[in-house]
C-alpha cells in the first residue's frame, strides 16, 4: 500500500491546489470523500480517491473541464481518480433531500478548503427523500449492467470494480429506505446487515461482497483466458466457467433483485432468465454492447448492436 496515497491532508493539497489554478475566484469548497477517509477499509484495486469540487456558480463545458482536472490529479497521485463539479446551491439541495453522492462528501469527509461553508451545510441535516433511494438504485443496476458489458469484453478489472461499485450503491439505497440514512462506509453497511433482522439480506450482502474481493486476487490470471478476437458470447462462455466470475455475477444480482423486491414491492426477472435473453441477442454479433438504465416502472436491459437498439424490461 502507498503510504502517500493514504495520506489525506497531502490528498487535500493537491485537489485544492489544482482546483485553485483551474477556478480560482469561483471555487467555493473542495471535499475528499470516500473509502480513502476509512483507510483500513481502502482498496487500492476497487476503491477511487473521490473529490467533490463546489463552485458558486455553473460552468460551460463541464464534462471535458471534469475530465482534464480527473487526468491531472491521476497524473499527481497516481490513482484512481473521481471527480465531481457541482455548485454550492445544488449541493445543498442534493444534501437536504439524502442524495448519497452529496451526502458523504459533507458528513465523512475531508474538507480541503472550504469547511465552514460544508459545515453550515452539514448542520442543516437531511432526510432521505424517495428520489434520492431511486437514485442509489438506479446507479447500483447502471454499474451492474457495465459490469455485464466489462464481462462480454474480457475487461475482467472494471467488472470487478462496477460489481462492487452496484454493491455499494444497492445496499445505500435499502439502508436509506429503511433507516432514512446515507451509510459512511463499508463497516457501516456490514454492521447493518450484520444487526438486520432479515438474515436473508444479511447472507446475500456477505456473499456478494467475498465473491467480488475474490475476483480482485485473480483478474490477471482471468484476463489471459479469453482471446480478444473472439465474439462476446463466446467470452461469455469462457469466462462464466470460472468459479468466482460466475458466483460474484450471480451474487450480485440476487442481492439487487431482493432489494429491488423490498424497496418497490414488485419483481424484476431472475439471473437465468437474463442471462438467457442476453445470450439470444448477442449470439452473432463481434459488436455487441449492453447497458441497464432507468427504474420506472422497473429497470430496462438495453442491447446495441450496429444499427439495432432493442429495450428490455427486467
Amino acid at each position: 500500500m502507498n503510504n502517500v496515497l493514504l495520506d489525506v491532508t497531502y490528498i487535500g493539497r493537491v485537489a485544492y491546489n489544482v482546483a485553485m489554478r483551474y477556478f480560482k475566484g469561483i471555487l467555493k469548497a473542495v471535499s475528499i470523500w470516500g473509502q480513502i477517509i476509512n483507510k483500513e477499509e481502502f482498496n487500492e484495486k476497487l476503491d477511487p480517491i473521490n473529490i467533490l469540487i463546489v463552485l458558486d456558480r455553473a460552468i460551460k463545458d463541464i464534462l471535458l473541464v471534469q475530465s482534464s482536472i480527473e487526468f491531472d490529479y491521476h497524473t499527481i497521485l497516481k490513482a484512481k481518480i473521481n471527480v465531481k463539479i457541482t455548485t454550492l446551491e445544488e449541493l445543498r439541495g442534493n444534501y437536504l433531500e439524502g442524495v448519497a453522492s452529496y451526502v458523504l462528501p459533507i458528513i465523512n469527509a475531508y474538507y480541503a478548503y472550504g469547511g465552514e461553508i460544508l459545515g453550515e451545510i452539514k448542520k442543516e441535516g437531511y432526510k432521505c427523500s424517495e428520489r434520492a433511494i431511486n437514485i442509489s438504485l438506479e446507479r447500483a443496476f447502471i454499474a451492474y449492467g457495465m459490469a455485464i458489458n466489462d464481462l462480454l469484453h474480457n475487461y475482467v478489472e472494471m467488472m470487478a470494480e462496477n460489481l462492487y461499485n452496484s454493491l455499494f450503491y444497492a445496499s445505500t439505497a435499502y439502508i436509506q429506505k429503511e433507516e432514512n440514512k446515507v451509510p459512511t462506509s463499508w463497516a457501516a453497511i456490514k454492521t447493518y446487515f450484520g444487526k438486520s433482522n432479515e438474515h436473508y439480506f444479511s447472507v446475500l450482502f456477505r456473499n456478494a461482497y467475498d465473491s467480488i474481493i475474490r475476483l480482485t486476487t485473480k483478474q490477471d490470471a482471468l484476463e489471459s483466458l479469453a482471446d480478444t478476437k473472439l465474439k462476446p458470447i463466446e467470452v461469455l462462455y469462457m469466462l462464466m466457467d470460472d468459479k468466482d466470475i460466475y458466483t460474484s455475477v450471480v451474487y450480485m444480482y440476487e442481492l439487487l433483485r431482493a432489494l429491488w423486491r423490498a424497496i418497490k414491492k414488485s419483481e424484476i426477472k431472475t439471473i437465468d432468465e437474463v442471462m438467457k435473453i442476453i445470450k439470444l441477442e448477442i449470439q452473432d454479433d463481434y459488436d455487441a454492447t449492453i447497458e441497464i438504465w432507468g427504474i420506472d416502472p422497473s429497470p430496462v436491459l438495453r442491447i446495441k448492436k450496429p444499427g439495432i437498439f432493442k429495450n428490455i424490461e427486467l
